[in-house]
């Protein structure tokens, strides 16, 4: 994800979808700061309060994303994610501070990563299955995912498990590792039943693609 030179040329479809998430997450993020203490709730809920009562205007979304853009078009390091660790991180301080989006604004842990031609989630807190996590992506970013779990499955039968004192730790290990796999393997290999164009659109997003293809005609 680093590197100084040769800076990677970022797909104006991929910018779209990170100004995308990030304009949901402001409007309705997912919150959730891992505590499920009455502590924990409380504090959740102020924090949505403040976010609430310092809602963006149609202009602020609007420098907020133009800017988004400009910093992630002009990075000096291909450093290709977006985050928000209770507060903006990269790139996504500097557009707020532009468009005095307010702090308070981002009560959440999240983000997504992004490749020349992908769009992937992160949530920490929030239960998803990778699967779930891909936004956006070409056919040859689920196939190679799906390489890369075939050939853990056979790194998986092979492994032996040594740090593990007993053979029924270390066979019950291997089993929910290969489950936790397999699961995976057959979610992507249903993925790839699902494209667009070469493309896969996860479904809550395939609206506003729809959108952005007519607004480019």
């Amino acid at each position: 994800m680093w590197g100084k030179n040769k800076k990677k040329e970022i797909d104006k479809t991929v910018l779209e979808f990170v100004c995308e998430f990030w304009k949901r997450q402001l409007v309705k993020g997912e919150h959730d700061n891992g505590d499920n203490s009455f502590e924990g709730f409380v504090g959740m809920f102020w924090a949505d309060q403040a976010a609430k009562n310092n809602q963006p205007s149609k202009e602020q979304f609007k420098i907020f994303e133009e800017e988004l853009k400009n910093q992630i078009n002009n990075r000096e390091y291909d450093y290709l994610q977006t985050y928000c660790d209770y507060g903006p991180g990269t790139y996504l301080y500097e557009a707020a501070e532009k468009a005095k989006i307010h702090n308070l604004c981002f009560p959440f842990k999240t983000g997504v990563c992004f490749e020349e031609d992908s769009v992937i989630e992160t949530t920490p807190y929030v239960k998803k299955a990778f699967t779930e996590k891909i936004i956006y992506c070409p056919k040859k970013y689920i196939l190679d995912c799906i390489k890369k779990n075939e050939d853990y499955l056979k790194d998986l039968a092979k492994k032996k498990f040594e740090y593990y004192e007993t053979e029924e730790e270390r066979e019950k290990t291997r089993h929910e590792l290969q489950e936790i796999t397999l699961k995976e393997l057959n979610d992507l290999k249903v993925i790839l039943t699902k494209f667009e164009n070469d493309f896969y659109i996860r479904e809550d997003y395939r609206e506003f693609y729809s959108e952005l293809l007519k607004k480019e005609k």
